[in-house]
């Protein structure tokens, strides 16, 4: 079924979706951040990273799920339920650990009981996108959209009940998306669970598992570290700092549909198709990097004065994000290639030894530095002490997974793509250094004008560009030819 996923227009929908997503996320966090004190923003932030141990076995399941799926397997119906299954441990645990968590960070313990109700929905959620993610993944695009939409439409409704009406709202929101989800795979859900499958894949949790404990205690520590060791003040400019780096997030969905294309191709890709992949990647990374640079005050402005404590950090995280969405683009590739589990037999020597061990093994480097980094340098530094926490784990990373990574595919095309992005970025740069925006609605204004620039100068200078352009064009017309002849 991955066979016929089409990377480049796949991942120009999943981007469009994500920046789509970005721009209301942008609006929900600007909401917020201006209706909620100091305090509540930093609990906001607190919370969020503690809900992330607890969804550590979130994917384990659909981990084997968007794979098996991608191979031509049935088992969308039986992934949604068994995760749903897995979530309710968790969910207990979290309830029961709130007043503990509530008391450390000084907060109504109202809000981490509503908090606790995402967690089953993330793992709903998490088997739906697996499944939509290796058989239709453009069809994934409208997830954020869909959650952001709501949030900030019933935000806007029980703002004046505060954190706790924000969370609610966040709830609501989730559950909208589930309903999506199930609509979107109803053609493809098998008639009766498949309860072999998913005991056959669970003995294999700890593959997938180990490297979700990783990635989710990174995602989270430095966050809960810093609030733990400061207090929620400290944390909100920090907060938000890290949320505008992860503006990168969104372009990892540019190049993510090469993984079940992969995985259906059984690991084959010619050396031209691996040159589009990265260039891709980059094209949309590059002026992301350097516009963020440039205009770093300018974006914690958006949010409030009261958070520019958060730039130094800011200058930081822009550049470990620009470094994660290489890393995972360097991780997918190296997972897709990996053919050992293709059989449901496959025995745990055999994944022990393989690549995709390695890929999923290789966040506990990232995580340890994270972790030891943060415990040093925040009782110095404070929340710069969390940032550069967070880039000495992304750095880590992509040295492991550039090692990894060269042993499957030639290095060359890992880097070639950068170097017309980074000149067609320069133009933009210097006129954004030059004429630096003042106040939040220029600022918006100049980040597309920044972006018309880059691409018009990218435009006359490569090929594939104008060849990507065009493309656009024609699925454009002949998506409008097809509605006009409904």
């Amino acid at each position: 079924m991955g066979g016929g996923v089409r990377v480049r227009y796949s991942g120009l929908i999943l981007f469009a979706g994500n920046l789509a997503s970005f721009l209301l996320g942008f609006v929900f966090s600007v909401l917020i951040a201006r209706n909620l004190s100091l305090e509540d923003m930093g609990v906001w932030f607190f919370l969020g990273s503690v809900l992330a141990y607890f969804e550590i076995v979130e994917k384990a399941l659909p981990y084997w799920a968007t794979r098996d799926s991608a191979r031509g397997e049935m088992i969308t119906r039986t992934s949604i339920f068994v995760n749903f299954l897995v979530s309710l441990p968790p969910t207990l645990l979290f309830m029961l650990l709130s007043p503990f968590f509530s008391s450390l960070i000084d907060a109504p313990l109202t809000v981490f009981l509503i908090g606790g109700l995402l967690i089953p929905l993330y793992y709903v959620s998490s088997a739906e996108v697996a499944v939509i993610t290796a058989l239709c993944p453009h069809l994934s695009g409208p997830r954020a959209i869909i959650i952001d939409a709501v949030k900030i439409v019933l935000s806007l409704v029980l703002l004046g009940y505060g954190l706790p009406g924000i969370l609610f709202a966040v709830v609501v929101a989730n559950l909208v998306f589930i309903v999506y989800g199930w609509v979107v795979l109803r053609r493809w859900m098998e008639p009766g669970l498949k309860l072999k499958w998913a005991w056959r894949r669970l003995r294999h949790f700890w593959l997938p598992l180990q490297r979700h404990i990783a990635g989710y205690v990174k995602q989270a520590a430095d966050v809960f570290i810093l609030g733990a060791m400061t207090s929620a003040v400290a944390l909100s400019s920090y907060g938000i700092a890290l949320t505008i780096s992860r503006t990168f997030k969104a372009a990892n969905s540019l190049t993510s549909a090469i993984y079940p294309k992969l995985i259906s191709k059984k690991g084959m890709l010619t050396m031209r198709e691996l040159e589009s992949v990265f260039k891709f990647q980059y094209m949309f990374t590059v002026p992301m990097l350097v516009g963020g640079l440039v205009l770093a005050p300018n974006l914690i402005t958006i949010f409030g004065s009261k958070y520019l404590e958060g730039v130094p950090s800011l200058l930081i995280l822009i550049p470990s994000g620009f470094m994660g969405t290489v890393s995972n683009l360097l991780r997918n590739l190296v997972r897709g290639a990996e053919r050992v589990d293709e059989t449901l037999e496959v025995g745990f020597g055999r994944l022990l030894r393989s690549r995709l061990f390695l890929a999923e093994a290789a966040s506990y480097l990232s995580m340890a530095t994270i972790i030891a980094a943060s415990i040093l340098t925040i009782p110095m530094i404070g929340a710069m002490g969390a940032a550069v926490a967070r880039l000495s784990s992304d750095i880590i990373s992509l040295t492991f997974f550039t090692a990894l990574y060269s042993r499957v595919f030639p290095l060359k095309p890992a880097l070639s793509g950068v170097f017309k992005p980074a000149a067609a970025a320069l133009p933009m740069a210097v006129l954004l250094f030059l004429f630096p925006p003042v106040g939040s609605v220029q600022t918006l204004l100049w980040i597309v004008w920044g972006a018309l620039v880059y691409f018009a100068t990218l435009y006359l200078l490569d090929a594939e560009a104008r060849g990507l352009w065009r493309a656009a064009r024609r699925e454009v017309a002949s998506r409008l030819h097809l509605f006009g002849e409904d």
